[in-house]
């Protein structure tokens, strides 16, 4: 697994808050492996790690989002293919 360094996680998660609220302007969705490469973490092949890193993503942008503005964000937006589901925690924690 390829470990992100804070300064790429901070520049993701900027990534991430932008794709989350075109995506809601657009009322549409994605799967993790879609919005991974919408923000630069994935080039071409989809790894197994992709999907941790992903979710670490949205949930330190959550993070992020709720202590500095509280303007909740749509996650829910990003999706399990498998399932057509968001995942558990980010479904709990989405607007």
């Amino acid at each position: 697994m390829q470990k992100l360094t804070a300064k790429d996680a901070h520049t993701y998660c900027i990534k991430a808050e932008d794709v989350l609220r075109a995506l809601a302007k657009g009322d549409q969705r994605m799967t993790y492996k879609e919005f991974g490469r919408a923000i630069g973490l994935v080039d071409e092949i989809w790894q197994p790690w992709h999907r941790q890193q992903v979710t670490f993503i949205l949930n330190t942008t959550i993070d992020v989002n709720d202590l500095c503005n509280g303007e909740l964000l749509q996650y829910h937006r990003v999706y399990n293919q498998a399932t057509d589901q968001p995942g558990m925690g980010i479904a709990r924690r989405s607007a």
